[in-house]
């Protein structure tokens, strides 16, 4: 009898430990589907010396004198695969100066398994994503001491966004559409807040034809709430190439806004209506050695008035830079030294900069 009560007992214990091992089992199967996850990041410690010809600081950047600063960035990344073989991403970047933390920008894409990618994105848009390629060894000459009207499409809110695979030539097409460019997002149901702009398209267009060479173009339309300030849709335009040939690189870009405001083209003589922004921009890197790159950049950014308002001029805004990048294993020294004229259009407000940073990467 007491053979068989210990009998017993161990096929307990034998039952215990397959549900045990089951179970642990079972864990480790979750853990493997519940997809990966990815922190990166970067932080800049920068000393910046600014001089400008007038008091007002409209790009909100020290006028005069030494000033130290700190920038950081960072991105959360996950990433999973579903039973059917589709595979998604998400991401959440937030890139940031001085002492305040917040999310810049977010977004899920999801591979449709060689039919393309769709995603749900905040700002980050085809024309956003776009908006200034010209090679540089580390930061766009505009940073810090050049404001304009830039376009940016539909990237002021949420949009869908359809990719396709790649085509010929290396081709890939974008298309968006987000429903409500700058209101309140809703959660979970919530209703959306209030929009200055409505619905918005944008459409890209990326092609890698011969190597080295990219170029791509860009167009947006955006919907004007306010009937009483627009005639019609804010129209944006983005084109560029780039060649790489060497040590080399080379680019090319222009970009155009029409606001269409009343008194533009459509209405006639309302003072300070703009007719469009017309930019160019160029820039030239040269990759001196495995650790040394150099770059130098201009952008003209033109706000004319058109012929329908001869109370205004035109106005062309500058900016230029050279920039210097020294890699010095683990860190890399970074060197800015950059001006410009007109700035944010006004004609007596010209600018002088140099930022020496060292960046640390994680």
């Amino acid at each position: 009898m007491n053979k068989q009560i210990n009998k017993g007992d161990n096929n307990m214990k034998k039952m215990t430990k397959i549900g045990l091992s089951a179970l642990a089992g079972s864990l480790a199967l979750s853990a493997a589907n519940a997809g990966d996850f990815g922190i990166s990041g970067s932080v800049t410690i920068s000393n910046a010396s600014r001089s400008a010809s007038i008091t007002d600081d409209t790009a909100g950047a020290s006028t005069s004198g030494a000033r130290f600063g700190m920038s950081r960035a960072f991105t959360l990344t996950g990433a999973g695969e579903l039973d059917n073989g589709y595979s998604w991403t998400y991401f959440a970047a937030s890139a940031t100066d001085g002492g305040s933390f917040g999310w810049t920008s977010s977004g899920m894409t999801m591979d449709l398994d060689g039919m393309g990618q769709i995603g749900w994105l905040n700002k980050a848009g085809p024309l956003d994503a776009i908006d200034d390629v010209a090679p540089t060894a580390w930061e766009e000459v505009s940073d810090g001491i050049f404001s304009r009207d830039q376009a940016g499409g539909i990237s002021g809110g949420y949009h869908v966004d359809y990719y396709t695979p790649e085509l010929a030539l290396g081709t890939v097409v974008r298309v968006a559409y987000a429903p409500e460019i700058s209101g309140t997002p809703g959660d979970k149901g919530t209703a959306a807040g209030s929009a200055g702009q409505g619905s918005g398209q944008a459409i890209s267009i990326n092609t890698k034809p011969v190597d080295g060479l990219s170029m791509g173009a860009a167009y947006s339309k955006v919907d004007q709430v306010n009937t009483t300030s627009f005639d019609d849709d804010k129209e944006e335009a983005i084109a560029y190439v780039k060649y790489a040939i060497g040590p080399i690189t080379v680019g090319y870009q222009r970009n155009v806004e029409v606001p269409n405001e009343n008194g533009g083209t459509t209405s006639g003589n309302a003072t300070n209506s703009v007719q469009y922004y017309d930019e160019t921009s160029w820039g030239v890197s040269f990759q001196v050695n495995d650790n040394l790159s150099i770059s130098y950049g201009e952008i003209t950014n033109t706000k004319d008035f058109g012929t329908n308002d001869d109370s205004d001029t035109n106005v062309d805004a500058e900016a230029k830079g050279i920039n210097v990048a020294y890699n010095l294993g683990g860190a890399t020294l970074k060197i800015l030294h950059s001006s410009s004229d007109n700035n944010n259009y006004v004609t007596t407000d010209d600018r002088d900069q140099t930022v020496v940073a060292l960046g640390l990467a994680f």
